[in-house]
This record gives structure tokens, sequence and C-alpha cells, in this order.
């Protein structure tokens, strides 16, 4: 069963949480895909599609099927091709598909596939918590 599509809830520590959407699961690689942050904080919709995302990146989605992060819906996926544009072994890819062999500048403009482990993945959302609630947008 594919990930993308799904609204999880990742837990920062014993009483906060994050709520992301899963853009896009790998068919390449087992259990890594994109996730991405809603913007709006707690005020947003869960489950409608987001115009903008505050943040995204590739994570594995190991802790989704083991339930250490939950499921709370769907939403319908936009065009997901943007966020899932990385560089990986040298070439632009997006989504499954390999694009081109990287030109010296793309490294300037395209983010490196670098999937975090859960862990790391749950510290970067945290920071990502911490600093929009000093700004007092949560």
């Amino acid at each position: 069963m594919s990930l993308s599509g799904f609204v999880i809830l990742i837990p920062l520590d014993d009483s906060e949480s994050q709520v992301a959407h899963v853009l896009f699961e790998l068919k390449s690689m087992k259990d890594v895909g994109l996730i991405a942050i809603p913007q709006g904080g707690k005020n947003a919709d869960p489950t409608q599609s987001a115009d903008e995302y505050i943040d995204y990146f590739w994570v594995g989605l190991a802790p989704i099927r083991q339930k250490k992060w939950s499921i709370l819906g769907e939403f319908e996926v936009p065009d997901v091709t943007y966020y899932t544009r990385c560089i990986l072994g040298g070439w632009v890819c997006e989504k499954d598909k390999e694009i081109r062999p990287a030109r010296e500048n793309d490294y300037k403009d395209i983010p490196r596939f670098q999937p975090h482990p859960r862990i790391a993945a749950e510290a970067r959302l945290k920071k990502l918590h911490n600093k929009a609630k000093q700004a007092g947008t949560r």
C-alpha cells in the first residue's frame, strides 16, 4: 500500500506533535518518501491540500508502518514534480525518474537526496515547530 496522500501526525515530545502530508513514496527505494509541512500551523485543515508548504524533505516511512507516527486521514495530492526534484547519484531526478546528469549549477539550486531517519526528521520538525512558536505563528 502506498502512503502517498496520507496525513500523518509526528510526535515531537510528550505534549507536542506536527501534522505532515506524505506527498510521494518512492517505488525504487523501500519505505522512503517525501513529507511536507502544510502552512498554517494549528489553524490549517490537515486534510486539505496546501497551496504552499513551509518545509518538505525525504524521510524513511517505516515509522508510519510501525505506528510510531499516526495516520490522521487523507488529502488530495497536488502535482509533486517540483517537490520531488533532487540530485541523486549525480543525476537530476523527479519522482522515480532520472531526468538528466546534474550540471555544476544544479548543485546550488536543487537539493540533494538525503532521506532523514526518524530521529533526525523529528529533530528537524521540533526546530521548525520551536521557530514558529517564537515567531508567534503557532
